[in-house]
C-alpha cells in the first residue's frame, strides 16, 4: 500500500494490528497519516483506559489515557477520520444506552412499588408504642432503604461543547471513563474549560479530585480516566498557547499533549470507482468493543477491577535506554533543553502507547515485550521531534535542519513539475537549488538530514552522485509505478543513525 506520509511518522513501526487500521483509515479518508494514526491511536486508548493501568520500570503506576492536539486547517478531513475509528465506541455507547432505556422501564416499576412499601413502613412506624417493636421496625426501614432501586446509566463517553464541573460531575456520579474531543477544538479552547487546565491535568494522571460547590453537592472524584482529542486550525492552536502568557505550557498541560500540524494532503487524495476494503480497521473497531465490553459484567454491572500491565526486563531496559537518551539532551544547550517539560513526561507517555498496544494487539499475559515497547519509543520518539518543532525555540534550529527544509521544498516542487524523476543529480541541485544551498557544505548537510529523515538516499553511478527521492514523501498520485526512471544500478549509501 502506497501512502503520502509527508510527515515521516513511523507508520512502519506500528503493531500489525494498529498498522492495518491506521493504513485503512488513510486509505478511506486521504488525511494525512500522523492524524490518522492519532485517530487510531485515541480510539484504541479510550478503549483500554476504564480497566487498564500499567506499572513503569520505575514502579509508578498510571492510566493509559492519551492527550492528542493536531493542529490542521479547514478541509483535512479531520471529523472524517475521526468518527471512523470511533466507531466501536459509539456502537458500544448507542447499544448500551439502549439497554439502559429498556431495562429503566423495570426500574420504574420497581421503584414505585418501593416508594410505596417505605411510606407503609414510615407509617407503621408512627403508630407502634412498643420500644422493641420500634427496633424492629426501624431494622426493616433500614434494610429496605438499603434495597432501593438503582436507575440503570447508560455509558457516556463522548464530551465535546462541555465545562470541566459537567464532566468532573459525570465521571463522579455516572460513567469514570471519558473522551473529551472536539473536530473544531475552539469549542474547548475558548471556552470555561481552558480555565481548568490544571483538573485536565490531573484526569491525565487518574487523580482524585474534591469538587467543593457553594450551592449543591460536592463531591469527588477518584481514579476517573479521560482521554483527550482536540482538533484545531493553526489560528486557534497560537491563540490558546499564547492565552494567559503561556498559561497552558507553565502548567503543564501542553507537555502532557502528544501533538501534530502535519503537511497537508490536499491536491493528493484521488477518489476511485474502486470499492475500498477496510478489513483491518473493521477488525481494529471490533477489538476496541470488546475491551470497552470488559468495563461490564455479563448483568451490566460497571466493572471496577482494574489490571495492571508490567514489563518483560529486556523491554524495561529498552524503555530506559531511551530515557537516559532523553535526559542527555536536556542539558544546557542541548537539542531537548528548550522543552524539558515535555521531554519530562515523554517518558511516561510511551509507556502509556505501549499499554495500549499490548491491548489492542491481544499480547497475552500482563507483561508488555520488547517489541511493543520499542514500537511505542518510535512513535514517542516521532511526537518528541514534533514537539521541538512546533514549541521549542526558533533560534535552537541548526543551519542544516533549515537547510534541509528549504531543499524539500524545492525537491518537493520540482517533483511537480517533473513527476516520476526521483534521481537527481547532486551537481544539478547545487546548480539549480536554492541559492542559499549553492555552497557544497551547506547542501550536503541538507541531504544529510534528509537521508536521516528517510525522506531521499545518496547512490553513486558513473562516479555522480545522485539524490533518490523515497516516493512516501515526493511521489504524485499516478506516479508510483515510475521506478524505471531510476538509473541503474545506483549504489546506495545511508548516513549511521542518530537520535
Amino acid at each position: 500500500m502506497f501512502i503520502q506520509n509527508f510527515d515521516s511518522f513511523p507508520i512502519h513501526s506500528l503493531p500489525l494490528i494498529t498498522q492495518g487500521a491506521v493504513i485503512d483509515a488513510y486509505t478511506v479518508t486521504g488525511v494525512p497519516a500522523v492524524l490518522a494514526a492519532g485517530a487510531v491511536l485515541s480510539a484504541a486508548a479510550v478503549a483500554c483506559q476504564g480497566h487498564l493501568k500499567v506499572r513503569s520500570p520505575i514502579g509508578s503506576v498510571c492510566p493509559l489515557s492519551l492527550y492528542f492536539l493536531h493542529i490542521a486547517k479547514s478541509g483535512e478531513r479531520k471529523t472524517t477520520v475521526e468518527e471512523l475509528c470511533l466507531t466501536g465506541l459509539r456502537d458500544f455507547q448507542n447499544f448500551h444506552r439502549s439497554a439502559a432505556v429498556k431495562a429503566n422501564v423495570d426500574f420504574d416499576v420497581k421503584h414505585k412499588i418501593w416508594e410505596k412499601k417505605l411510606r407503609l413502613i414510615e407509617k407503621k412506624l408512627l403508630t407502634v408504642q412498643d420500644d422493641s417493636e420500634v427496633s424492629d421496625i426501624g431494622d426493616l426501614l433500614k434494610s429496605h432503604l438499603l434495597a432501593r432501586p438503582q436507575k440503570c446509566q447508560g455509558p457516556t463517553l463522548f464530551y465535546s461543547d462541555t465545562t470541566i464541573e459537567a464532566l468532573l460531575h459525570k465521571l463522579a456520579t455516572e460513567w469514570p471513563s471519558a473522551f473529551l474531543r472536539s473536530s473544531e477544538a475552539s469549542l474547548i479552547m475558548t471556552g470555561r474549560a481552558v480555565k481548568n487546565l490544571a483538573f485536565l491535568n490531573e484526569l491525565w494522571g487518574a487523580g482524585t479530585l474534591e469538587v467543593n460547590r457553594r450551592t449543591g453537592e460536592s463531591f469527588t472524584v477518584d481514579d476517573a480516566r479521560c482521554s483527550l482529542s482536540l482538533w484545531c486550525q493553526p489560528g486557534a492552536a497560537q491563540a490558546f498557547v499564547a492565552k494567559g502568557k503561556g498559561h497552558a505550557r507553565d502548567v503543564g498541560f501542553l507537555a502532557r499533549c502528544l501533538p501534530s500540524a502535519p503537511t497537508s494532503t490536499q491536491g493528493y487524495r484521488q477518489t476511485t470507482t474502486h470499492r475500498m476494503e477496510t478489513k483491518n480497521l473493521d477488525n481494529f473497531t471490533a477489538i476496541t468493543r470488546q475491551l470497552l465490553g470488559k468495563y461490564l459484567s455479563d448483568d451490566g454491572v460497571l466493572c471496577t477491577e482494574t489490571t495492571v500491565l508490567e514489563f518483560q526486563a529486556d523491554a524495561a531496559e529498552e524503555w530506559r535506554y531511551f530515557c537516559n537518551r532523553v535526559e542527555t539532551q536536556l542539558v544546557s544547550g542541548g537539542y531537548l533543553s528548550d522543552i524539558p517539560d515535555f521531554a519530562s513526561k515523554i517518558a511516561e507517555n510511551v509507556v502509556r502507547i505501549a499499554g495500549v498496544f499490548h491491548a489492542i494487539e491481544g499480547k497475552p499475559g500482563t507483561l508488555i515485550d520488547r517489541e511493543t515497547i520499542l514500537s511505542a519509543i518510535a512513535v514517542g520518539h516521532w511526537y518528541l521531534g514534533e514537539f521541538k518543532r512546533l514549541f521549542g525555540a526558533p533560534q535552537q534550529l541548526s543551519e542544516e535542519f533549515e537547510g534541509a527544509r528549504l531543499l524539500e521544498i524545492w525537491l518537493r516542487e520540482r517533483s511537480a513539475q517533473y513527476p516520476g524523476q526521483y534521481a537527481i543529480r547532486v551537481s544539478h541541485i547545487r546548480t539549480f537549488g536554492p541559492n542559499r544551498l549553492r555552497n557544497k557544505k551547506a547542501l550536503d548537510q541538507a541531504l544529510d538530514q534528509l537521508c536521516r529523515e528517510d525522506k531521499l538516499w545518496i547512490g553513486i553511478q558513473n562516479k555522480q552522485r545522485f539524490a533518490v527521492l523515497s516516493m512516501n514523501f515526493f511521489a504524485l498520485p499516478g506516479t508510483m509505478q515510475t521506478q524505471q526512471f531510476l538509473p541503474a544500478p545506483i549504489q546506495q549509501f545511508l548516513p549511521a543513525p542518530t537520535f
